[in-house]
């Protein structure tokens, strides 16, 4: 269900100038990284290198008068995903794996097309990838514009892009096979395209959990967004199913204890209020289980004891939880108890009437509502935002019960976890969460 968020970040480029103490090195060999970007001259030039969803420059070089820097030191860098950093913020990826001594050429005419790497075979099939990436993106574009000027035309040039996807498909598998153990390899494993399923095993069947060269690569990151993004509406019959699912992800990662760390901060952080998809119920089985038990070794007890406070406010929203009481008020300003309804089913909508995507579920749920008694599904409407003579009026549009909170006594971002709107809980007749942000037309199956 698509949301209106009252807590919105931007997606930006991070670049973090680190100590080079800041991540594992070795002294054995070091590196050198020749470089020559035409026609740039006499310009900075930065090497930097991917971690999660981050980048970080770890390098700086001057370009002389002849296009050409070095970056070279004494000591070798972490096997990963790395970028060439232009003055204007442009940049390429490139492969640093065994080999760190290596050349690169390119033309910011085409930083795809021009792109060159000498003495490493694994940057060879990288660079070829990423020309082959780019211009199967450039031809699809193509084929869309065309399929809009000419409909009639449409299907044609829909199977020549997936015809495109397909042959990129085959070619990635290729290179997978021939070369199994390269970072390369492993990064295009991970990102296979895969239907999704609740069942971890078979969603993350191409991602080497054991491999942190993975971590200097977006690919562990992407692939878990991937997953906690596309899930469906959480309900009691698949609450348990949520819970294995991240069971197999960190005992996957326990294999190698720094992809573990990593991929467990990851994902408390991105279920967090303030995270990229703020999920109380993983929030709270995470920590319960693998940072308040033991399992975290790297917190201290002053987090642990923070943390579990903030946990068991959690747990109160959570699947199979009683709902909290919360006094609020009706359109009167007679108090009302948030849970005294009788009906067998009663349905919490958190709302805002400035949100379009509220008001269109509204709509939609007036249908259901009109189909079953009261005793049977009740809904309870709850204003969150400040426009209280729009909600006024829009109210009429809605023959159910209206709350909301004149004095302002309820936190409900913080103390209901409330990170969007709509936001919808299922309560059972002894008022217990049993489903949440649920699509209209499942709530028929929910109250059989």
């Amino acid at each position: 269900m698509r949301k209106f968020f009252i807590n919105s970040k931007k997606n930006i480029l991070v670049l973090l100038f680190l100590s080079i103490s800041t991540i594992s090195i070795s002294q054995t060999k070091g590196y050198t990284i020749k470089l020559k970007i035409k026609p740039l001259k006499n310009q900075p030039v930065y090497l930097g290198y991917h971690y999660g969803d981050n980048q970080y420059v770890v390098d700086t070089a001057m370009l002389d008068k002849n296009s050409e820097a070095v970056f070279k030191k004494n000591h070798t860098l972490p096997q990963g995903m790395y970028l060439i950093v232009l003055p204007t913020m442009k940049y390429f990826n490139f492969i640093l794996s065994k080999n760190q001594n290596i050349n690169i050429e390119n033309d910011t005419a085409n930083l795809y097309l021009n792109l060159k790497i000498e003495n490493d075979e694994e940057n060879q099939y990288f660079a070829e990838y990423q020309k082959l990436l780019y211009l199967n993106q450039q031809s699809n574009e193509v084929y869309r514009e065309k399929s809009k000027l000419y409909p009639d035309s449409a299907k044609f040039y829909n199977q020549k892009i997936e015809k495109n996807k397909n042959n990129l498909l085959v070619q990635k598998k290729d290179w997978i096979e021939k070369h199994p153990e390269w970072l390369f390899s492993k990064i295009l494993k991970a990102i296979l395209p895969v239907d999704f399923t609740f069942d971890a095993q078979k969603y993350f069947q191409n991602v080497d959990f054991s491999d942190e060269r993975l971590l200097f690569s977006p690919a562990f990151t992407n692939k878990l967004d991937e997953f906690f993004t596309s899930l469906p509406s959480l309900t009691v019959e698949n609450i348990d199913s949520l819970y294995k699912a991240i069971d197999y992800i960190l005992m996957q990662s326990m294999k190698k204890s720094s992809v573990y760390e990593e991929i467990t901060k990851y994902l408390i952080g991105q279920f967090d209020l303030s995270g990229t998809y703020p999920n109380p119920d993983a929030f709270w089985y995470i920590s319960d289980k693998y940072f308040l038990n033991g399992l975290c070794p790297w917190i201290n007890d002053a987090f642990k004891t923070k943390l579990s406070k903030y946990n068991e406010k959690i747990k109160s929203i959570c699947i199979g939880s009683t709902f909290p009481n919360l006094y609020l008020s009706d359109i009167q300003n007679k108090k009302i108890k948030l849970t005294d309804t009788k009906s067998d089913f009663t349905l919490l909508i958190f709302w805002n009437p400035e949100c379009d995507h509220c008001v269109d579920y509204m709509k939609k749920l007036k249908i259901v509502y009109q189909a079953y008694q009261r005793q049977q599904f009740e809904v309870v409407a709850i204003l969150t935002g400040n426009n209280v003579e729009l909600w006024k009026n829009e109210i009429t549009n809605y023959p159910w019960i209206h709350l909301y909170d004149p004095k302002l006594t309820n936190d409900f971002i913080e103390d209901l976890f409330l990170f969007n709107t709509p936001q919808l809980f299922l309560l059972d007749k002894d008022k217990k969460i049993i489903a949440k942000d649920i699509l209209t037309k499942e709530l028929n199956d929910l109250m059989k």
